[in-house]
């Protein structure tokens, strides 16, 4: 009770506030970088959840915007598999080829991002990179490559048809 009356006898005494920290010893030139809440997600390992974990990334109780940013992270990784790929959930091996071919996608869309200066290597942030590189138009030839190799056999995609071409080109 005696706090409250304090309180509300004198409002002017300032209650108890966090210490500042001191600027004069602390060097402004060098920016703090944010700590970091937990490991970066490869990419292999996002392709190789989207397909090989069960239930399936497109039909698991995961929020919607996780399942977004997954889908459209694993349609960039498509973009950059020049060749195609073949993923038969009925053969005996398909975890293994599903690794096989997220590595062949990872190290595809890494040198890609090195070429443009870009040294990010979690999920996140490149598909952060990715969606910026989309909306300037700089992936526009490999979407266009991707789109003629869906209408041929050379893409065998376990994943329902709704998130296979769900990127379109930028005009410019």
């Amino acid at each position: 009770m005696d706090a409250l009356e304090a309180k509300l006898n004198n409002p002017t005494q300032a209650t108890h506030k966090r210490k500042e920290p001191d600027t004069s010893t602390s060097d402004v030139s060098q920016a703090k970088k944010r700590q970091r809440r937990a490991a970066a997600t490869h990419l292999h390992a996002t392709w190789y959840a989207w397909y090989a974990h069960e239930p399936q990334h497109w039909c698991a109780p995961i929020s919607r915007q996780q399942k977004s940013d997954v889908k459209l992270l694993v349609a960039y990784m498509k973009l950059f598999l020049g060749d195609g790929f073949m993923l038969n959930p009925t053969v005996a091996d398909f975890r293994d080829q599903v690794m096989e071919t997220g590595t062949r996608a990872e190290h595809a869309v890494l040198a890609f991002l090195e070429g443009h200066d870009i040294s990010s290597r979690g999920s996140g942030a490149v598909l952060k990179h990715l969606r910026a590189l989309q909306r300037t138009g700089a992936l526009n030839a490999r979407i266009q490559r991707h789109e003629q190799l869906l209408q041929t056999p050379a893409i065998c995609d376990p994943a329902p048809g709704y998130t296979q071409n769900v990127l379109e080109q930028v005009n410019s």
